[in-house]
């Protein structure tokens, strides 16, 4: 009931709520389709300054990034001058590391949890 961690959602009935299909292209192509609240951004304020991370939460006013190395920051969104799409925590070409064999076991084990 947590939510899961900072770095990807919590995994705990996760064959309930989404299909082996999702589950093979999250580990192969994960930054297809990034689970909300794991979204991560590439903030540029008007100063110049710049904050990566996972966008925590958002409302009109302000934006709150879970940055590696400052924790929680909290960004006025008038101060924001741009706003990028960031990468998943996922790595890329996990899947090419696996053998097909040790991929379908990763997703089947995925698979079972209920």
């Amino acid at each position: 009931g947590d939510g899961g961690g900072n770095a990807g959602p919590k995994l705990d009935g996760v064959a309930g709520r989404t299909t082996r299909e999702y589950l093979l292209e999250s580990v192969v192509a994960p930054n297809q389709q990034v689970v909300q609240g794991f979204e991560s951004a590439v903030i540029t304020l008007k100063d110049g300054q710049t904050y990566a991370g996972v966008v925590k939460s958002e409302n009109d006013s302000e934006l709150v990034v879970i940055s590696p190395e400052e924790g929680d920051v909290v960004l006025k969104k008038t101060r924001i001058q741009s706003r990028e799409k960031g990468l998943s925590g996922m790595p890329e070409g996990l899947g090419a590391l696996l053998t097909p064999f040790e991929l379908r076991d990763v997703i089947e084990f995925l698979g079972t949890l209920r």
